[in-house]
C-alpha cells in the first residue's frame, strides 16, 4: 500500500514539474525575445516570439522533470508543503547552471562540476529566502493552475505575434549629404563620366570593412585574392589613393535617407561574421535591413544554444546562396513596382575573428602550417596573413556570385556597381574603389586622386545617379 501511495504522488509531481519548468522557460524565453526585438530596433520581426516559444517549452519541461525527480534530495519536509515553489527554485538553479556551462571554455567535466556547484548554491540560497514571508507569498505563482495560465498566455501572445508583419523603423534625420563635398571626386572623375547618358536605374554598393586595396589583384598583389573584383575593375573605373574614412559608412546611411525621400527602395545587408561593426548607426536609414549572419535571431537565444550543444551542431552560418537570394528579391520587387533600388552590402570578413570558409582556409597556407597556427602562442604571422588572404578571397566570391546572379537576371547593365572599403579599426591602408556601369562610365580606366577622402564617395554617387 505504501509503495502504491508513493507512486500515486510521484506521477502528479512529474506532471507538475514539467508544467512548472515549461511555464518558467516559456516566460523567460518571451522576455529574452522581447529584449532581442528592442536591441534589433532596425529590423523587428515579432514572429520571433513564436519561434523561441517551443524550444523553451521543451527545455523547460525537461528541466522541470529533473527538478521534480531531484527535489527531495535538496529540500526538507517543511519545504515540501510547497512543492511548486521547491520545483521552481530548482528550475532556476538548473537554468543558471546551464548558462554557466554555455559560457565556460573549459572541458565538459570541469563545466559540469562548476555548473552543479552553482546550481546547488543558487538553489539553497533561494530555498532559505523562500522560508521568509516574501518567499511563501510567491508560492501561489508556482501552482499547477498558475503554470497552466502562464503557458496559455505565452501561447496566445506568440500566436498574435506570428501575424504581426516585419517592419523596419526608418531613422528620422534632417542631416543630408552635401553635393559640394564631393567636388574633388567630381572634377577628377569628370573625364570618365558620360554626362549625356541616362543615369543607371539601380545602385549596388559593396562596402568591404577594413578592405585594404593593397591586397587586391589589380594593385599587383602576388596572391590571387580578388579575381572577380579584378574582372569588374577591367570593365570599369579604378580610383587610387583615396584616404580611408570611418564616417563613410554613416554617409551611406544619409544617402539611403535621401533616396528614401526620392521614392527609391533601399535595403542593407550585413554579411561575413565579423564583429564590432556598429550596425545600428546606419541600419535605421534603410527601408529594410538584414543581419544575414543572424537570419533567425532565435539562434542566439539560450534554448537554441542548449539544443545545439546537446546535438553537437555548430551555429548556422549564412551562405552565399542566401545572400544572392536576398539580393535578387528586392531587384525583382523594384522592377515590378517600377521603382529604383539602392542596395548596400556590408562585408565584414576582414574583421576579427578571422574564420574563412573551410574550403578556403588553407587556400594560401604555406606547407607545414594550418589555420590553428594563426592562433597559437606566439601566433604565426605567415599563417595569419594567409587567413586574411582567404577572407579576401571569400569576399571576392560573394561579390562575384551576386554580380553573376544580377547578370543572369538582366539587371547588371542597368546597375551602377560600386566596390569600396571603410576603415573601422586601427590601421593605415588605402581604400579600394571600383565602379562599373558601361553606359555611364568609361571602361578600363585608372585614376589617382591624391588627398581625396572616401568620406565624399556617397555624395559623389548621389550626384552620379541623379544627374
Amino acid at each position: 500500500m505504501e509503495v502504491t501511495h508513493k507512486s500515486s504522488r510521484f506521477v502528479p509531481r512529474l506532471i507538475h514539474g514539467a508544467a512548472c519548468g515549461a511555464a518558467i522557460c516559456a516566460l523567460l524565453g518571451m522576455i529574452e525575445a522581447g529584449l532581442l526585438l528592442i536591441d534589433h530596433e532596425y529590423h523587428r520581426d515579432f514572429g520571433l516570439l513564436s519561434r523561441v516559444l517551443w524550444p523553451n517549452i521543451k527545455l523547460g519541461a525537461i528541466l522541470g522533470l529533473l527538478a521534480a525527480v531531484s527535489a527531495p534530495l535538496f529540500s526538507t519536509r517543511k519545504d515540501r508543503k510547497f512543492p511548486g515553489l521547491q520545483i521552481g527554485l530548482l528550475v532556476f538553479g538548473l537554468l543558471a547552471a546551464l548558462q554557466l556551462g554555455l559560457h565556460l571554455n573549459s572541458d565538459w567535466p570541469q563545466r559540469s562540476m562548476w555548473a552543479f556547484l552553482l546550481m546547488l548554491v543558487i538553489q539553497q540560497t533561494a530555498r532559505l529566502l523562500a522560508t521568509t514571508r516574501l518567499g511563501w507569498m510567491t508560492a501561489p505563482f508556482f501552482t499547477p493552475l498558475a503554470n497552466g495560465c502562464t503557458l496559455l498566455i505565452c501561447v496566445l501572445l506568440s500566436g498574435v505575434a506570428w501575424f504581426i508583419p516585419e517592419f523596419s523603423a526608418l531613422q528620422a534625420s534632417t542631416k543630408k549629404l552635401s553635393i559640394e563635398a564631393a567636388h574633388n571626386l567630381q572634377v577628377e572623375l569628370d573625364q570618365v563620366i558620360h554626362h549625356q547618358a541616362k543615369a543607371p536605374q539601380h545602385l549596388l554598393v559593396f562596402n568591404l570593412l577594413n578592405g585594404d586595396s593593397a591586397r587586391f589583384g589589380y594593385s599587383g598583389y602576388a596572391r590571387s585574392t580578388t579575381p572577380g573584383i579584378d574582372l569588374l575593375a577591367n570593365e570599369g573605373v579604378i580610383v587610387r589613393e583615396l584616404k580611408s574614412a570611418e564616417t563613410q559608412r554613416l554617409n551611406f546611411g544619409k544617402l539611403a535617407l535621401q533616396l528614401n525621400a526620392n521614392g527609391w527602395q533601399t535595403q542593407a545587408i550585413s554579411f561575413g561574421g565579423g564583429t564590432g561593426t556598429n550596425l545600428s548607426a546606419i541600419a535605421n536609414c534603410f527601408r529594410r535591413f538584414n543581419l544575414l549572419d543572424n537570419l533567425s535571431m532565435q539562434n542566439g537565444t539560450m534554448a537554441a544554444r542548449v539544443w545545439r550543444k546537446l546535438s553537437g551542431l555548430p551555429r548556422p552560418k549564412a551562405s552565399r546562396e542566401q545572400l544572392v537570394n536576398h539580393q535578387l528579391r528586392p531587384f525583382n520587387a523594384a522592377q515590378a513596382k517600377q521603382r529604383r533600388l539602392f542596395s548596400y552590402i556590408e562585408l565584414s570578413h576582414a574583421l576579427e575573428p578571422l574564420s574563412p570558409p573551410d574550403q578556403l582556409a588553407n587556400q594560401f597556407m604555406p606547407e607545414g602550417l594550418n589555420a590553428q597556427s594563426a592562433f597559437s602562442t606566439p601566433a604565426n604571422v605567415e599563417a595569419q596573413r594567409s587567413l586574411q588572404d582567404a577572407e579576401f578571397l571569400a569576399m571576392d566570391q560573394v561579390i562575384a556570385s551576386v554580380v553573376a546572379a544580377l547578370s543572369d537576371a538582366d539587371f547588371l547593365e542597368d546597375t551602377l556597381v560600386v566596390i569600396c572599403g571603410s576603415q573601422v579599426s586601427n590601421g593605415d591602408f588605402a581604400t579600394p574603389l571600383v565602379m562599373r556601369n558601361p553606359r555611364k562610365l568609361s571602361a578600363a580606366k585608372v585614376i589617382s586622386i591624391p588627398g581625396a577622402s572616401a568620406n565624399d564617395l556617397p555624395s559623389f554617387l548621389l550626384n552620379l545617379i541623379t544627374e
